[in-house]
């Protein structure tokens, strides 16, 4: 059967949630209720052993159809594109890093003033005093120029970003991978389709 690769990560996020449910491996038994138990220990265990191959068989399906997306994704460039998105956005973050640091920038004046500042207080005090302490000056080196840039390469990258996310929309939309009808039988069981 043919699913949109939309629709098998759907599946897929639905068989993880159910391997990561709790697996009962306890039971008990109501010492009120007139039970045998013996039928009762036999069939906590049919229904433990049950639930566990279940889990298993659920764990091998969701790898097979993780092998499918994994192809499909290669084959149909979307790999290409996710590597491209995420390379944009990166650079996204260093634009960020610079706008938002270019905003707090000094004048040239006001570091001259700095320095000479320290440098007089420097000559001022002690050389004992200055053990210790910091000879520099820190100050933002992004220029306004950079600023600029970084401003119009974020803006730039976001509308290819943009422009990516609706590839991917419509090739996860487009793209299709074969589930095996044992494996959709299976899934049916489980609830999980």
């Amino acid at each position: 059967m043919q699913f949109s690769l939309k629709e098998a990560r759907r599946v897929e996020r639905r068989i993880e949630n159910a391997i990561n449910g709790p697996l009962e491996l306890n039971s008990e038994i109501n010492i009120y209720e007139d039970e045998n138990v013996g039928i009762e220990v036999s069939k906590a265990r049919e229904t433990t052993l049950k639930a566990v191959i279940d889990t298993t068989e659920l764990i091998g399906v969701r790898a097979s159809i993780r092998r499918a997306i994994q192809e499909a994704n290669e084959h149909s460039g979307i790999n290409a594109h996710i590597a491209d998105r995420e390379r944009l956005l990166r650079e996204n973050t260093i634009w960020t890093m610079v706008i938002n640091t270019g905003s707090y920038r000094q004048s040239v004046f006001a570091l001259r003033k700095m320095v000479t500042d320290m440098q007089t207080n420097r000559t001022q005090t002690s050389m004992s005093s200055h053990y210790g302490r910091n000879d520099t000056v820190p100050f933002n080196a992004v220029s306004e120029d950079l600023v600029e840039e970084a401003s119009r390469a974020k803006y730039s990258n976001q509308i290819s970003v943009d422009g990516i996310d609706d590839k991917l929309a419509s090739l996860n939309a487009k793209t299709t991978i074969e589930i095996s009808n044992n494996d959709i039988t299976f899934l049916k069981e489980q609830n999980i389709i």
